[in-house]
C-alpha cells in the first residue's frame, strides 16, 4: 500500500486562496483509501463522495470540472469557506490583491 493520502483541509491554504483544485488521481485515491474499493476511474458516486466528504472537512462546496480534451472528470475545484460564499445557486469569490 502506497503512502496514505490526507483529504485536503482549508485551513492548510494561504487565507487569501478561494479556491484550490484537486486532481481527480487524488479524489480516486482519497475514495479507495476509505472506502477499500480499487476504482480507476471517475463515477458519479465517486464525485457524491467527495462532494460529501469536502464538506466534512471544512470546504463550503466543491465542482468537479471536465478535462477540456477528453471533456472527461479533470478533478475538483475546492471552495474555501473564508472567502467564498454560496446563495442559491450564485457562486461569489472575492479576492483582494493587498492581501
Amino acid at each position: 500500500m502506497g503512502k496514505k493520502l490526507k483529504f485536503p483541509d482549508p485551513k492548510d491554504y494561504p487565507e487569501k486562496t478561494p479556491l484550490i483544485f484537486c486532481p481527480n488521481d487524488r479524489m480516486i485515491g482519497l475514495y479507495n483509501q476509505a472506502t477499500g474499493e480499487k476504482r480507476k476511474r471517475m463515477a458519479k458516486k465517486l464525485n457524491e463522495w467527495f462532494i460529501q466528504e469536502s464538506k466534512k472537512n471544512g470546504w463550503i462546496g466543491c465542482k468537479t470540472l471536465p478535462e477540456v480534451q477528453s471533456k472527461h472528470g479533470a478533478g475538483c475545484i475546492l471552495f474555501n469557506p473564508r472567502l467564498v460564499k454560496i446563495e442559491r445557486q450564485t457562486i461569489l469569490i472575492t479576492h483582494n490583491q493587498d492581501r
